[in-house]
């Protein structure tokens, strides 16, 4: 099998850099304060996660104490008290989870917003 190369796109003689655009010129206190604003972001991003991560933490060891319960359960009524309890506590941990991702979003927002110069 014989390879064919693409024709070339470059300009003869102008070399790589006449390809590239020129760059408007950089002013360090904009690089600055672009970092000061990320990192604000990151952090927040990173408590979010780490809220997420405890949260399902916790969701998967009461998974797995209702499970143990149920294997303990000697009749039905036993099977409808531990199903509510868990109902009730799943519920009640969703709703606390969703409000706290909602003031995590909201405070991210505030801070955007306050973000000077922008």
């Amino acid at each position: 099998m014989t390879k064919t190369s693409a024709p070339s796109t470059a300009k003869s003689g102008g070399g790589a850099g006449s390809l590239l655009p020129a760059f408007p010129a950089v002013n360090p206190a904009d690089v600055e304060r672009l970092f000061e604003t990320n990192r604000a972001l990151m952090q927040n991003v990173l408590d979010i996660n780490r809220g997420l991560f405890d949260f399902v933490d916790s969701r998967l060891k009461a998974d797995v104490a209702t499970f143990d319960d149920l294997c303990k359960c000697k009749d039905w009524e036993d099977v409808g008290k531990v199903q509510s309890r868990f109902v009730s506590s799943l519920t009640q941990q969703y709703v606390d989870q969703t409000m706290k991702l909602m003031d995590a979003a909201a405070k991210m927002l505030a801070a955007q917003r306050a973000t000077p110069g922008e």
